[in-house]
């Protein structure tokens, strides 16, 4: 890839359709952005990217593409859903729904440990999906 690669922050524009308002986290292979749809400024969803030097690596481009095409066929309440991917001037992005609320493991790590009933609950619902 020839091209140069940004990665876009708060107040960008991901494919003429999204808004970036923040950054959500940042790990070794992308980044996930907070953002609202420009045609519906009420939805808010979450965009995932990867950062330049991943798409880099055909593996993690493959990796990253059937990850976004088999989760976007995936319904179910305890899924987050995909909205879209693509790809724009060398930005591989999927957009997913946006959760408020913290993850799992925050959860584990803020009330760990947790009883077993709570336990069985929780795997119940990751067992469901």
């Amino acid at each position: 890839m020839s091209q140069q690669i940004t990665i876009p922050g708060p107040g960008d524009r991901l494919a003429d359709r999204y808004l970036i308002l923040e950054e959500l986290g940042r790990g070794s292979y992308g980044v996930v952005f907070k953002a609202q749809e420009v045609d519906a400024p009420h939805e808010l969803v979450a965009i995932k990217t990867l950062l330049p030097q991943s798409v880099l690596d055909q593996e993690v481009i493959d990796r990253f593409e059937r990850e976004a095409q088999l989760v976007s066929r995936l319904q179910h309440p305890n899924i987050i859903g995909v909205h879209d991917y693509g790809q724009r001037d060398n930005l591989f992005y999927m957009v997913m729904e946006f959760i408020e609320g913290r993850s799992l493991d925050d959860l584990l790590k803020e009330e760990a440990p947790v009883s077993p009933a709570y336990a069985l609950q929780i795997m119940e619902q990751v067992m469901g999906a």
